[in-house]
């Protein structure tokens, strides 16, 4: 597994992040995943987790990827690409990564929302099963939990998913701003309690991360770790 402990600054991340990002495709089928020209991550989560939110706040935009206040709505992978400013990839260009030219960001589709799963759930695994066991420019999937919810059955599913296919992958708990500070940091110790100490998670990075994208917390360190892994890995 990669080493996310680097020499990368929090600013060169951040400076990373203030580049160009534009949509690149939507893919309903494995044929139509984009050439692997780029280190890539990808977001997945339950179904209103934040993750449209959270890709907005991620690559600072704000419409950038679709919002809906409809569960269930995303049903295919979408391409996002990140093209870093000039002097950013001119600082990182000694590192000799695919990543010094971009990455990509991907919202995989949503999971547990029991109205969609009848006919959608054959469907989900048999594109998100292609694209975990076919992606070798996939450096980590990061798996979003709703921090006033913590890990559900659905969410443990997910991560057993990932362990299959081999893929690693780092919990972020969305939506931070709806506890209280005690409650944020209770929230964060029980899942890392369960990552750590359940032996289960056996391919999940043990650092956990948590955001809150109506207030931008907790991007910082998101960025940081994102980039470090597609530069690493």
């Amino acid at each position: 597994m990669p080493d996310q402990e680097s020499h990368l600054s929090s600013d060169l991340a951040e400076s990373y992040f203030n580049g160009t990002a534009r949509f690149v495709k939507g893919c309903v089928e494995p044929s139509h995943f984009p050439e692997e020209a780029f280190p890539e991550v990808a977001f997945i989560g339950r179904s209103n987790v934040g993750k449209s939110s959270l890709i907005n706040a991620l690559l600072n935009r704000k419409n950038l990827a679709r919002t809906s206040n409809t569960p269930g709505r995303t049903k295919e992978i979408n391409y996002f690409l990140l093209t870093p400013p000039t002097k950013v990839a001119e600082q990182l260009n000694q590192t000799n990564s695919p990543a010094t030219n971009g990455i990509y960001i991907v919202d995989l589709p949503g999971y547990g929302y029991a109205k969609h799963q009848k006919d959608f759930g054959k469907q989900w695994q048999k594109l998100c099963s292609a694209y975990l066991s076919t992606r070798n420019n996939l450096h980590r999937v990061y798996v979003l939990i709703d921090s006033r919810h913590g890990l559900k059955d659905t969410d443990l599913q997910m991560t057993n998913f990932l362990d299959h296919w081999g893929v690693s992958y780092q919990l972020i708990l969305t939506k931070a701003d709806k506890l209280s500070v005690s409650g944020q940091q209770s929230i964060l110790e029980q899942v890392t309690e369960t990552v750590v100490k359940s032996g289960k998670m056996i391919a999940a990075y043990p650092s956990v991360l948590q955001v809150s994208s109506s207030k931008k917390t907790g991007f910082e360190a998101l960025k940081k770790a994102a980039l470090e892994v597609c530069l690493n890995g």
